[in-house]
C-alpha cells in the first residue's frame, strides 16, 4: 500500500500548509521514506499557489475555522487528498489527530490516510 515502501523510486509531494517552518528533521524523515514536504504555504496563499504537482496536503490545526474551510474548498475543487495534523511531538499527541513529526508511525499514518482518499475518488 505504501509506494515509498514497496521499493518504488517515486518521489511523493505533499504540500504543508502552515505559517510555521517545517523542522529539517521532519522534513528529512519524510524524505527518506520518498516522501518531499513542500511548503509550507500559508493558508491565505494557497488559492494562488500551483498545486498541479503535488500528491496530497497537510493543513496546520491551528488555523481558524474559516481558514481550514478555504483551504478545503481549493484542495477539493484540484482533487487533492489532505488531512489536518497537529504541528506537534508524538508525546503531545492530540488523541485521534494526525501529527506532523519524524517518527515512522506518524508518517505512515499521514500517508495511509492520503492513500485511502486517493483509493476512494
Amino acid at each position: 500500500m505504501n509506494i515509498a515502501l514497496r521499493g518504488q523510486t517515486t518521489m511523493l509531494r505533499f504540500l504543508v500548509i502552515s505559517s510555521r517552518t517545517t523542522p529539517s528533521t521532519v522534513s528529512n524523515a519524510w524524505r527518506s521514506l520518498n516522501i518531499v514536504l513542500a511548503g509550507p504555504v500559508a493558508a491565505n496563499a494557497l488559492s494562488s499557489f500551483d498545486l498541479d504537482s503535488h500528491d496530497g496536503a497537510i493543513i496546520d490545526l491551528d488555523y481558524e475555522g474559516d481558514e481550514m474551510i478555504a483551504c478545503v474548498e481549493i484542495l477539493e475543487d484540484r482533487q487533492i487528498p489532505f488531512v489536518f495534523a497537529a504541528f506537534v511531538s508524538s508525546s503531545l499527541k492530540p488523541p485521534g489527530c494526525f501529527v506532523l513529526s519524524e517518527a515512522k508511525e506518524d508518517i505512515l499514518a499521514i500517508h495511509r490516510r492520503v492513500w485511502e482518499i486517493c483509493r476512494a475518488h
